[in-house]
């Protein structure tokens, strides 16, 4: 009734669909829809397991569920289990030690990563290229797709009379109940409609739709072939498309490719199968790879791709034979006698460490700071962090200021004392904003001078003019501060603005240069290389001519508004410092925000300002 044959396309498809996925997470622009890889992927296991289930059905003449089970779990959990753990460890070792890997880590071991990402509002396109277990998402959709499947079909088929009916029946209804809650999804929450996997069992059930109907097709290789070639011209082509008709369109031609395919000396040539074999490996290792050579070796096309390729695919060779080949025809006593005991030992251990035990933990994670290659090398834990070494007079401003912060205690003005500098009641500088504001806090640290600072962190656009105004009935003088970044802050802040009282003064600090996407600023830290940012490149990109120009225009139609320019301050020429090699001096954490040692860069600039302004009796202090 159905071809349980070996089918060497299948393997070329998925060896060529790691290639699609790889090619992507390599961040170069051309590939930028290799992502439909995984989409491919699951075409193929829909098809493969659906083969395998009623393989085992002609042989035993019923669904068993725990055969699909035991055979899934081997397959998958040893080499999952090995990649992910050697990639834990090697990530405390040599990545960002301010970072951690263990969420992400327990979330793959269990197969859940997809409902983590979704939990925590992690957008795969954003996070995919700093988190080197993040395609670990689409694993989780297998797997939870793995559980509810053979449930399904063993179901179906204790029902007396037309049983592959029925089941084709449920499939279709599945497949287009999935695919209509998947559009709607993709079109009002798009990171929930990419990871919550019953949005994507449609591709998984298409898969078993098409094994189910395979012999009702005649074959065509003409068919076949175009559909293939059709898929790589869209993948590397670059034109306008609306996601999911490409998605689409892409999961019918990879069907199409299967279903007609006869024979071809090219596709079902040994090295193209024998890379389809690896396939599995190669996915799991593949980003983790990635990751850490783009961190360590300089972002060249031959680093992104040929060294990690290369790199990539010696360890998947390795792991298939030694690891995912062992373990796949091993006997489940013995697995389970010699891999359960260790595991249960290990993660009972780190459980009890990370959650039951404060001194081993902190015990733990010193040794691991002291023993990390980034912290030794570049004192990473004292530089690189935004967060946690952002200081008001020795109190971390993160751990007290923030809305939701319950450690603090107040004075008698209803001031944080955690987020209060105080001598007297003459001037207040009053700071106010989110990251962007708070960046620049450690300035008013270093000037000692300044006698009187308070900082309050806002999320979003948040002003408060009503504390401010009270305020102003204690303090001689009240200096508002916050940053204008782009046109929604200054359309807020002139909405605000009238809400203050009169005699209130402002400084306003204008945007920092913007590193361009292709620099992760670390990156230059670690493979101490200069980087610089465009000037002229940013002011277009962000429409800085314009903005600066409404700024100086609303600051001139009102007396009690100063600006510093610490756009200048940061970036004087024309080309902005990222890293400056020679001085050992990094500017930025991301993408948008000063650390520590960049910020102070200004300190002297921002006193001779307050310096200009105190002499012109503009503010009083």
């Amino acid at each position: 009734m159905f071809d349980f044959e070996y089918k060497k396309n299948i393997q070329f498809l998925r060896g060529l669909s790691v290639i699609f996925v790889f090619l992507y997470h390599t961040n170069i622009p051309l590939f930028e829809k290799g992502y439909l890889g995984v989409d491919i992927f699951f075409v193929i296991s829909g098809f493969v397991i659906t083969q395998r289930i009623f393989q085992n059905y002609e042989i035993k003449k019923k669904i068993s569920i725990g055969d699909f089970y035991l055979k899934r779990l081997k397959r998958i959990i040893p080499n999952l289990f090995f990649i992910v753990g050697f990639t834990f460890i090697f990530y405390l070792l040599f990545g960002p030690p301010d970072l951690s890997l263990w969420n992400e880590t327990l979330s793959a071991l269990f197969g859940v990563s997809n409902i983590y990402y979704i939990v925590h509002n992690i957008g795969y396109f954003d996070n995919v290229f700093v988190d080197p277990l993040a395609h670990t998402w689409s694993l989780g959709v297998e797997e939870q797709f793995y559980l509810l499947y053979p449930l399904l079909i063993f179901l179906i088929f204790q029902l007396k009379n037309n049983k592959f009916l029925k089941l084709q029946i449920a499939f279709l209804m599945i497949f287009f109940i999935s695919v209509f809650f998947y559009k709607i999804k993709l079109d009002s929450n798009p990171s929930l409609a990419f990871f919550l996997s019953p949005l994507r069992f449609w591709e998984l059930i298409f898969g078993a739709i098409l094994f189910l109907n395979s012999n009702r097709f005649k074959k065509n290789n003409l068919i076949s072939i175009f559909s293939l070639l059709l898929i790589i011209f869209l993948i590397f082509i670059d034109f306008d498309y609306d996601y999911f008709f490409l998605n689409l369109i892409v999961v019918l031609l990879s069907g199409f490719f299967i279903i007609f395919f006869s024979r071809s000396k090219f596709i079902e040539n040994g090295t193209f199968v024998y890379f389809g074999n690896i396939s599995y490996s190669f996915y799991l290792w593949h980003l983790p790879v990635l990751f850490f050579l783009d961190l360590y070796i300089v972002n060249k096309f031959y680093a992104d791709v040929i060294i990690s390729f290369l790199v990539t695919s010696i360890l998947s060779i390795a792991t298939y034979h030694f690891i995912e080949q062992k373990f796949r025809y091993f006997e489940f006593r013995k697995l389970i006698f010699l891999c359960l005991p260790i595991f249960l030992l290990i993660f009972g251990s780190l459980i009890y460490v990370k959650y039951f035990n404060n001194t081993i933990r902190q015990d733990l994670r010193n040794f691991i700071y002291n023993i990390n290659y980034l912290n030794n090398k570049h004192n990473w834990n004292n530089r690189v962090p935004f967060n946690n070494l952002i200081y008001l007079d020795n109190k971390k401003i993160y751990d007290h200021c923030e809305d939701s912060s319950r450690n603090f205690s107040k004075n008698s003005d209803g001031l944080k004392k955690e987020c209060l500098r105080q001598k007297n009641y003459e001037t207040l500088f009053f700071i106010e904003g989110n990251s962007h504001t708070a960046q620049f806090v450690p300035i008013f640290n270093k000037l000692k001078q300044l006698e009187n600072i308070y900082y309050k962190h806002a999320a979003g656009y948040h002003f408060s003019p009503i504390e401010v105004n009270e305020l102003s009935n204690k303090f001689s003088e009240i200096i508002y501060v916050t940053n204008i970044d782009n046109k929604d802050k200054l359309e807020k802040i002139k909405e605000n603005y009238p809400k203050f009282n009169n005699d209130i003064k402002f400084i306003f600090f204008k945007s920092t240069p913007y590193p361009e996407n292709k620099h992760q600023p670390f990156k230059c830290l670690v493979q101490q290389i200069d980087c610089s940012i465009d000037k002229s490149k940013d002011f277009e990109k962000r429409s800085l001519n314009e903005l600066f120009k409404e700024i100086e225009i609303f600051k001139n139609k009102n007396d009690n508004i100063f600006l510093f320019d610490s756009y200048e301050g940061i970036c004087p020429e024309e080309k902005c410092k990222i890293y400056d090699q020679d001085k050992d001096l990094l500017f930025y954490r991301d993408a948008s925000h000063l650390i520590v040692e960049g910020s102070e860069t200004l300190t002297s600039k921002f006193y001779d300002f307050i310096k200009s302004l105190q002499k012109d009796e503009l503010i009083l202090k």
